[in-house]
């Protein structure tokens, strides 16, 4: 008998529930207060033409005053909020996960967007600066690398500007696809980029000086040049931005944060904030303790005398000076003293200072034969302190860094041809090391600059001319193959434009490292050699300090359709010199080339890329 009448009963609760007034009356939603400037002027009387139907039907317009008949369909038409901005009891849903709030009377603004993608062809071979040897496993390892792959890249750029509130919000983002996955994303690509995350609002505007604030992921570089090696990068920051007419601009960093967690609350059973447990699940590079000192932080300022310069000279002359700090945190090297946080709950205070100046002048109207002339100079010193593990000694530094160039387009030739070149250098002291073969000194340390080299070294390997503050803290690696340590940088570039369509250019750089060791190296001197920190394999391989890295030669042809395509094919190679004829191990560099012998092939490569822009 029951089962004949469970459905009854469970329709006739059902009924009684849905017929509770306690679900039927909501609670009234809140409305997002307007602020002044948002609030609608007074509008003048109008007199309104008949509106037509979807049919073509005129209709009649209602008088002012009158009341609209109440839309069952949408009972928070008149509400500022959409109603997934409120739970089922009408209030507020303050967590930001789940709350999706949509102004449906928006102010004043203004929209800009910008769309990017290209599609690449790439192939290469000696990497590893080996020929293919095939005698064994292990020289198959390291001599067999021959690839290639093919991949898209493509980036969203937005910007909403609200003229009224002097605000704006930047948004870019983008994503990276290896080609033959079911999803471009597949086979550990890096997959999903942002680029850009970030609130701006201009707080102060008067006679002349203009404040404004910017928060969140954003470009930042010292600027003013075309390749910067001291700071060029990504930041997740607050920076504020100073414009005093006929004066000087003005970039402050306020804090730039490389933000980590230790390892407590990691497991499953451990009680922890729920706002931060995003952080602790994964403890890799993660330590316990330290007093929390897991983030690198980052400051500075740039100053720069344009304006001024402007107004003075009859060309533009760009002098700036800049000045950056940095507090490194305990994780990785952060806390060598202490044994990563195993014998003291502390971390190392390590901490980087860069203060420097550049000068660029743009020419170009001095000496009218040019369309484009632009000379610069560069110059920083690097200051800091980096403590060791205990027996070592301390690699305090104070050292230099400094470069210079020219960049020329003449006008154009016989109505389609225009000549241009670059020349560059760039030189960073590199590190030093003792007679035992202990670091004494990272060298040049910059905060993150730009990489050095054409498609071989800067795309491939990522070579930068300087170690640097990093996510990490000091990154000094001068085995790497995507090595960060001081070198002295040749550059020179030459080419044509024809037409305004076709580009044919070639460069050339030549790269010297200009790291130091006091170590003997006679076998029986590296047998009396008895330091615990450091191994033979590692010792031997400072054999490698102070000599040439190599030449990169690149060849390049541009085609510019129109002025939404670019198509271009770039053929490099690389001839490696003296640096890489001591091999090295796993334990020097897990990725350092070359490996089971000397340097006996040149790296070579070449892709071919299109793009579109708009």
């Amino acid at each position: 008998m029951n089962n004949y009448f469970s459905p009854l009963i469970a329709v006739l609760c059902l009924g009684s529930i849905l017929g509770s007034p306690a679900l039927i009356a909501q609670a009234p939603f809140p409305e997002i207060p307007k602020l002044e400037d948002e609030k609608e002027e007074p509008k003048q009387e109008k007199t309104e033409k008949p509106k037509a139907d979807e049919k073509g039907t005129p209709t009649e317009v209602k008088k002012e005053g009158e009341k609209k008949e109440a839309d069952k369909r949408a009972p928070t038409r008149d509400n500022q909020l959409s109603e997934a901005a409120i739970d089922r009891t009408g209030q507020w849903i303050y967590e930001f996960e789940r709350q999706f709030a949509v102004r449906k009377d928006k102010p004043e603004f203004e929209f800009l967007w910008g769309f990017n993608m290209l599609q690449e062809f790439h192939s290469y071979n000696n990497a590893d600066l080996r020929k293919l040897n095939s005698t064994n496993d292990f020289q198959i390892r390291t001599t067999d690398d021959q690839q290639g792959l093919a991949l898209t890249r493509a980036k969203f750029d937005t910007s909403f500007m609200f003229p009224k509130q002097r605000v704006g919000v930047e948004m870019s983002f983008g994503f990276d696809g290896v080609w033959g996955s079911f999803q471009l994303q597949g086979n550990g690509n890096p997959g999903t980029r942002i680029a850009r995350a970030n609130i701006f609002w201009e707080f102060f505007n008067l006679n002349g000086l203009v404040a404004d604030v910017v928060m969140g992921r954003q470009f930042f570089s010292v600027g003013g040049i075309q390749n910067d090696y001291m700071l060029r990068d990504v930041l997740d920051a607050v920076v504020f931005n100073v414009h005093w007419k006929d004066k000087v601009d003005i970039k402050i960093l306020g804090v730039d944060v490389y933000s980590g967690a230790n390892s407590y609350g990691a497991g499953e059973n451990d009680r922890w904030n729920d706002e931060f447990q995003y952080f602790s699940r994964d403890t890799t590079n993660k330590l316990a303790g330290l007093n929390g000192d897991v983030s690198t932080y980052r400051t500075g300022i740039v100053a720069s005398g344009e304006p001024f310069m402007k107004k003075l000279m009859k060309f533009k002359l760009d002098p700036r000076v800049y000045a950056f700090y940095a507090r490194v945190r305990g994780t990785k090297g952060g806390s060598d003293y202490s044994e990563n946080g195993r014998i003291g709950n502390f971390s190392d205070n390590d901490w980087s200072g860069l203060f420097g100046a550049r000068l660029a002048a743009h020419l170009n109207e001095q000496v009218p034969i040019f369309s484009q002339l632009i000379v610069y100079v560069d110059g920083a010193m690097s200051t800091g302190s980096d403590l060791r593990r205990q027996g070592q000694p301390v690699a305090d530094y104070t050292t230099f860094g400094f470069g210079g160039g020219t960049t020329a387009r003449l006008k154009t030739l016989f109505g389609w041809l225009a000549p241009l070149g670059e020349v560059d250098f760039f030189y960073a002291q590199g590190p030093q090391y003792d007679k035992n073969g202990n670091m004494i000194s990272h060298g040049f340390i910059s905060m993150r600059g730009d990489r050095i080299g054409g498609t071989l070294m800067r795309r491939y390997w990522g070579v930068r001319p300087s170690g640097y503050v990093g996510y990490n803290g000091i990154d000094d690696t001068p085995f790497d193959a995507n090595r960060k340590s001081g070198v002295l940088m040749l550059h020179a570039g030459f080419g044509v434009e024809m037409s305004k369509k076709y580009v044919v250019r070639a460069d050339i750089w030549h790269v010297q490292d200009t790291a130091s060791t006091a170590v003997n190296f006679s076998p029986n001197n590296l047998d009396l050699i008895n330091n615990p920190y450091v191994s033979r394999a590692e010792l031997e391989a400072q054999q490698r300090f102070g000599k040439a890295l190599g030449q990169e030669i690149n060849l390049t042809l541009q085609y510019f359709p129109n002025t939404l395509l670019m198509f271009q094919l770039t053929a490099a190679m690389f001839i490696p010199g003296s640096f890489f004829s001591t091999p090295i191990e796993d334990i020097v560099s897990k990725n350092g080339v070359p490996k089971g012998g000397p340097a006996d092939a040149d790296f070579m490569g070449i892709f071919l890329r299109s793009t579109i822009s708009f």
